[in-house]
């Protein structure tokens, strides 16, 4: 398995680094925003912010920031309909945007190909921020900053990093 993973994590270097866009929906989008950039993507993150700990960074009081309520649908919208992180180029890309929610969630708890040692979840966390040598992702946001034209919002963020602080929850 080890010689399998050191196989494939430079083809799954590569597709991070070069990213993979489409700027069409494939319909199936569970929040009814698109797949582009823009508004869409930032009304689907900020939606339950306001009653979440997505404001304050996770610390304090608020609700719990879910992986089904909050985090699937901007997963879904900003990296599973554009083909990269669906589950089709499963296992180099993590399937964290697959239309099966279940999937979704289970990849977001592996193992990162990247370093064998972070968590997905942290991992989107660290590129949706930037915080990390392979830049900002989704690849439409390219060098940030963000809330950018293409990137996440800081909301989004805020609900992505409230999410990981509490553990990743289902």
């Amino acid at each position: 398995m080890s010689r399998l993973v050191k196989m494939l994590a430079p083809l799954a270097i590569a597709a991070l680094w070069f990213g993979c866009s489409d700027d069409s929906s494939d319909g199936d989008d569970t929040t009814g925003g698109t797949s582009s950039g823009g508004s869409a993507g930032t009304n689907a993150g900020t939606a339950n912010a306001g009653t979440s700990n997505a404001g304050n960074g996770g610390t304090g009081g608020g609700d719990a920031v879910s992986f089904a309520t909050d985090v699937y649908p901007l997963l879904r919208m900003r990296c599973g309909l554009s083909g990269c992180h669906d589950g089709s180029s499963a296992p180099v890309l993590p399937a964290h945007g697959a239309a099966d929610e279940a999937v979704a969630y289970e990849a977001t708890q592996d193992i990162s190909m990247i370093d064998n040692m972070t968590p997905v979840y942290r991992r989107i966390l660290l590129r949706a921020s930037g915080a990390t040598d392979f830049g900002f992702m989704p690849p439409d946001c390219g060098e940030g900053p963000i809330g950018a034209e293409g990137c996440l919002s800081q909301a989004e963020v805020d609900l992505i990093q409230a999410w990981v602080e509490q553990g990743a929850p289902p």
